[in-house]
């Protein structure tokens, strides 16, 4: 990753939304960008969403984004503005103000954590601005939650497709205690996610490998008990082809990255392979599915919904 020479300054992209389409482009950026920091202030009717960018070498990525998010959504791109501003580091002055945030027994850290009250959790520290990525946003938290609702299930292989800042594989790792693939398509979202396995994966666990959908050899060619996969649900869809191809037949699909009303369409792409739904979890309008085939144990899965 190119730096801005001595961390002086940053490039602030702004652009206004309607509220209700506030979320998709979080959430697009998010997914498609692992070297940005993204904030929203919302009002009544709109919503102005500020990115922060240290490698000034990322703008027209990033407005490419946002023009792809728009056209793949049907409504018009929003006009955006930028300007460079100084700092010293953006994320070292403003560090303080990211705070840990809590997934039931998971606990993220933007900085390593000794507390002796948080002995009985997992703790996973992840830079704030390391990654955009952090566990806050409602498709990560809706992973974490259905993770751990199924930890009882047996995982000694797993893989993150879309893997970001390498949560959801760390998470596999701290919960299973297995092997765990952390795969991606972006290859700064690989030398991001090589560095927090780096401070979290202390017993070698997790493996980043840089790979379109489960195109790469040490994918394709093996068998997982769990795949998680935090993508848009058009892209859900059509890896559902893939996806039933390295499940192990008693395996696990946790599914996210998709708002509501999209459930129908990617539980019928998945349904055609005989998975059936486990569990679902809404958190918002955003949705979490966890789909298996036939076997799994249904008396330890026997709440189908959860809605916050």
């Amino acid at each position: 990753m190119t730096q801005l020479q001595n961390d002086e300054c940053i490039l602030c992209l702004n652009f206004k939304v309607l509220t209700d389409f506030t979320d998709i482009y979080i959430f697009g950026l998010e997914a498609q960008m692992e070297s940005l920091v993204c904030v929203a202030l919302n009002k009544p009717r709109h919503s102005i969403v500020t990115i922060f960018l240290e490698d000034l070498s990322l703008e027209t990525k990033v407005l490419q984004c946002i023009i792809n998010i728009a056209r793949v959504n049907n409504i018009t791109p929003p006009r955006v503005s930028s300007k460079i501003k100084k700092s010293s580091s953006f994320v070292g002055a403003n560090i303080s103000k990211f705070k840990s945030i809590k997934v039931k027994n998971f606990r993220i850290s933007p900085a390593s954590s000794h507390d002796p009250k948080t002995a009985s959790q997992f703790i996973l520290n992840i830079p704030a601005g390391m990654a955009f990525g952090t566990g806050s946003h409602e498709t990560t938290r809706g992973c974490l939650l259905s993770m751990q609702y199924f930890k009882w299930f047996n995982v000694k292989r797993a893989l993150d497709i879309g893997c970001g800042s390498g949560i959801l594989a760390l998470a596999a790792a701290r919960l299973w205690s297995c092997k765990v693939i952390a795969a991606d398509n972006d290859p700064v979202a690989i030398d991001v996610a090589e560095k927090n396995i780096s401070q979290n994966d202390k017993l070698g666990l997790v493996r980043a490998l840089l790979s379109t959908g489960c195109q790469h050899v040490k994918i394709r060619d093996k068998k997982f008990d769990l795949v998680t996969a935090n993508i848009f649900s058009g892209e859900l869809i059509s890896m559902s082809f893939e996806i039933n191809r390295i499940v192990s037949p008693r395996g696990l699909v946790v599914l996210s990255g998709l708002l509501f009303y999209q459930e129908a369409g990617v539980l019928s792409a998945y349904r055609r392979h005989g998975f059936y739904l486990q569990r679902r979890i809404r958190i918002g309008d955003w949705s979490t599915l966890v789909v298996s085939r036939p076997g799994i144990n249904h008396k330890k899965a026997n709440q189908l919904s959860t809605f916050f």
